[in-house]
């Protein structure tokens, strides 16, 4: 075991470029061809044709149809999309909005945001393992169904991995013809995923958490429910050109769509490989730290379902970045928190310790969060040795740590 390696174990946050999208990216520079893909010369032509072949490409790596793919700038456009088609065409009887406890800044931000546009937002509680509760949401659905304008359910949480039961949600929401919505964000290229046999209306992808570029994603909709189309192109949050049917107008990052259609099927693959490898050394690893130390807590782990390479822990009384500075000075590279927003915001930790709260945990147990997240192909060949080298520098910090009674 090299104990002096570099571990990125900061997944969940941003990935890193995948060797195929690096291959392909140098190759393709190399091509010269760079136009407007919307001009009608051939060269334009020749882009946008490229592009249509990545549309094809990702609907076939998600079970989707062509025709149900809007190529944005990312997750967080996706969800202020999904959000502004859905709320700004106002029905005056719909004015709830139904999300979790749990949601990501992008889907809870969003919901408040239009409480000044007469919206009330419904936020589901979890239990302690983080997954949310049926009853309450079979409760609201039967109660307010006249006046849901969307359910907004993420499929896997970014902090504790725990898989939401989303199929669940989304076959309730048809009984009422309620149109649902999921962030898939983190659940892409780690479980398997088939939108079009989801009960999903709406979902989003983000190619940077599965070894894509920055900056490119993309809208998934059901584009056989023709009011759904309808009320895209009508509500519109990007206008312009009329690209993409005037769905999402502007030039299209084709260099990043590109990239992108190469970093899903490569990942997609590599996690068929990977999955249980991940599952069976991060289990390892959770119940070895678990023997070492009575008071280490894994959020989510009584959970019924969890991202492979995802753990959320915390060892109450030692404070979480005291832990990753250490680690940090050791080439290992964890979070404290979500990654979603600037530095410079002050309630940042103060919000991604929440879901601790959320899930019925102290204070003490919230300031000492740590989450792992791996990934990539170095994780195929080397997930014992990887998760067993987390192991002793996790031991080795806490110890320390402890004994100088850090806080």
């Amino acid at each position: 075991m090299n104990a002096t390696r570099k571990i990125y174990a900061d997944y969940n946050a941003s990935t890193p470029l995948h060797p195929q999208v690096i291959k392909y990216l140098k190759e393709r520079l190399d091509l010269d061809l760079w136009a407007n893909p919307n001009s009608h010369h051939k060269m334009g032509k020749m882009l946008l044709d490229g592009i249509n072949r990545c549309r094809t490409i990702c609907a076939d790596s998600l079970a989707a149809d062509t025709d149900s793919i809007i190529f944005t700038s990312g997750a967080s456009e996706g969800i202020s999309t999904i959000f502004h088609v859905i709320c700004g065409n106002r029905d005056s009887n719909k004015d709830i909005l139904l999300i979790s406890s749990i949601e990501h800044p992008a889907v809870s931000e969003s919901a408040n945001y239009y409480k000044k546009f007469g919206y009330k937002v419904i936020k589901w509680p979890v239990n302690h393992h983080g997954e949310i509760d049926l009853n309450f949401i079979k409760s609201d659905l039967d109660n307010f169904k006249e006046r849901v304008a969307m359910v907004a359910i993420m499929a896997a949480n970014n902090e504790s991995g725990v898989i939401q039961p989303i199929e669940e949600v989304g076959l309730y929401c048809e009984r009422y013809s309620i149109p649902f919505f999921s962030d898939t964000t983190q659940l892409i290229a780690k479980e398997e995923f088939n939108f079009n046999k989801s009960a999903m209306d709406f979902a989003v992808i983000s190619a940077h958490k599965f070894s894509g570029p920055i900056g490119v994603g993309a809208i998934l909709y059901k584009h056989h429910k023709p009011h759904l189309k309808k009320i895209l192109k009508e509500n519109a949050l990007i206008l312009g050109g009329g690209q993409q049917e005037g769905l999402r107008s502007g030039t299209q990052n084709y260099l990043g769509i590109e990239c992108m259609s190469v970093a899903l099927r490569a990942s997609i693959e590599d996690y068929k490989e990977s999955k249980k490898l991940l599952h069976k050394y991060r289990m390892r690893f959770e119940n070895d730290l678990c023997a070492q130390f009575k008071n280490l807590i894994i959020l989510g782990s009584g959970a019924s379902r969890r991202l492979p390479q995802t753990t959320l822990l915390s060892y109450p009384g030692i404070y979480g970045p005291i832990i990753q500075q250490q680690l940090d000075s050791q080439n290992i590279f964890v979070s404290t928190s979500a990654a979603c927003s600037d530095h410079s915001n002050s309630n940042h930790q103060q919000k991604s310790a929440g879901i601790a709260q959320l899930m019925g945990y102290s204070e003490d147990v919230a300031r000492g969060m740590i989450r792992v997240s791996l990934g990539g192909l170095d994780i195929v060949d080397n997930s014992e040795e990887i998760y067993k080298l987390l192991h002793l520098k996790f031991s080795q910090a806490i110890l320390k740590l402890a004994k100088v009674g850090e806080w």
